[in-house]
């Protein structure tokens, strides 16, 4: 198959054109011209601009699949500056011509990273396929758009358009957030989660990679959506004590009671900090195993220590 993978200067998208290579497919590796070009094992293709006006004809003209990993992401740290309208016109209008582009030059397939973020921040039931949207920031609206806009796509033009929605995706090259927090805990800075018994899903950049391409090449995804994450739900307690054994470090976790970390939260206006580190977000697999057969391939202890391992070997690099 002739894919092209887009935000290849990404996280994911850097791990899925690796992935695919390795598969076996032929991947053009999309990314801005000024973004800094990965090592990667496949040709790139620039582009000055992601947004409705975008040039594609020439990247997407006789290609099989699309995988569309560029987006304007959020951090914990967004501040007003990260407008909804900016994030509309990369993640939503931009996704949606794409899409219009790539069924007008013969594509057959569209497979779109958006986010379980598109169901909400928290789970009380583990989320399914099934559930109403309930985006709650500007970054999981302009995805639950940007998933609307698609399907209607599909109806007019018949393009074959698959949808995951992964958790935070974690492993070798993760940044933001997640390598934030194994930068405290190296640091031995004390985080005040020792209470937060919560069970929260993430999915490590294998597994997701592994459903990703079931997404491009199975027959049944056609016009789907699937959730993914690894099997093992794991608490924010927990998982600070694990990366830190893994770095050989010490955890300085504070007992501080969750309702005084949420009345914190809400007086600095970071609520949304508060629910993505201390309350609970479960996701239920099974669609993407009984329909694709999907099964996760990596522990996940096995992931967290490989992403450990390659923090380790950052840190080391800089002394």
């Amino acid at each position: 198959m002739d894919v092209v993978v887009t935000g290849a200067s990404g996280f994911v998208g850097s791990h899925a054109c690796r992935y695919l290579h390795a598969a076996g497919h032929s991947v053009t590796a999309v990314m801005r011209d000024s973004s800094v070009a990965p090592e990667l094992p496949c040709p790139i293709a620039r582009i000055t601009r992601l947004d409705a006006g975008t040039d594609w004809y020439d990247i997407l003209n006789g290609k099989d699949a699309v995988l569309h990993a560029a987006a304007r992401v959020h951090v914990l740290a967004d501040n007003e500056d990260n407008t909804l309208r900016d994030f509309r016109r990369t993640n939503a209008k931009a996704t949606e011509h794409l899409a219009r582009m790539a069924a007008k030059c013969g594509v057959k397939r569209f497979v779109f990273v958006s986010t379980i973020g598109v169901l909400g921040n928290y789970s009380v039931a583990p989320f399914t396929e099934e559930k109403a949207p309930m985006p709650c920031n500007a970054y999981s609206i302009s995805k639950c758009e940007a998933e609307e806009a698609l399907r209607k796509v599909a109806e007019d033009t018949g393009l074959e358009v698959v949808i995951l929605r992964p958790p935070l995706v974690y492993g070798p090259g993760v940044k933001a957030n997640f390598y934030k927090l194994m930068r405290a805990i190296y640091k031995e800075i004390p985080l005040p989660f020792g209470v937060a018994e919560n069970a929260r899903h993430f999915v490590s950049i294998t597994n997701f990679c592994s459903l990703i391409t079931l997404a491009l090449t199975h027959p049944k995804a056609r016009g789907h959506t699937y959730l993914v994450a690894d099997t093992e739900a794991i608490s924010t307690h927990d998982l600070i004590l694990r990366l830190a054994d893994y770095m050989n470090k010490r955890p300085r976790l504070i007992p501080v009671p969750l309702l005084l970390l949420r009345l914190g939260a809400l007086l600095l206006k970071k609520e949304r900090m508060f629910y993505s580190i201390c309350s609970s977000l479960q996701i239920d697999t099974s669609k993407a195993q009984r329909e694709l057969g999907w099964q996760p391939v990596q522990p996940l202890e096995e992931g967290l220590q490989e992403t450990v391992h390659w923090f380790m070997e950052q840190q080391q690099e800089k002394s």
